[in-house]
């Protein structure tokens, strides 16, 4: 799935149907109400950053580091260790690059800016979450 596929599907398939089912759930409660937590946001956490001026609060948690705000020098490294120092950053170019097209797409189809700065993510070892 190409960049901008992965996009479309966690803006059209994702966020807009799980937004709906959460409106139809918490009706008595405006969207400004609302505090979420996205329990496995995923590598790029789509529906942090699309939520994060509709609601009061939304964190997300996983057990992979994001790469593109948090995790690229770890990741970086692990694949330097296991692969070499220039297959590590091939690699992690390659994937930055991917990450920018596909935050780039979902900025025009969501039209939210994208801040990676303002958004609370949280890594947890899968057992004991962080809150």
């Amino acid at each position: 799935m190409t960049p901008e596929q992965q996009a479309e599907h966690d803006y059209y398939n994702v966020f807009l149907k799980l937004q709906h089912r959460l409106r139809v759930l918490l009706s008595p409660l405006n969207e400004k109400q609302w505090r979420i937590l996205d329990l496995g946001c995923g590598f790029h956490y789509p529906n942090v950053i699309l939520f994060h001026d509709q609601v009061a609060e939304i964190w997300g948690a996983d057990v992979v580091s994001s790469f593109f705000r948090d995790g690229r020098l770890a990741r970086f490294r692990s694949v330097a260790a296991g692969r070499g120092w220039l297959r590590g950053v091939k690699w992690a170019t390659v994937e930055y690059n991917r990450c920018q097209q596909y935050y780039c797409h979902l900025e025009r189809l969501s039209g939210i800016r994208i801040d990676h700065s303002q958004y609370r993510l949280r890594r947890y070892d899968g057992q004991n979450l962080p809150f």
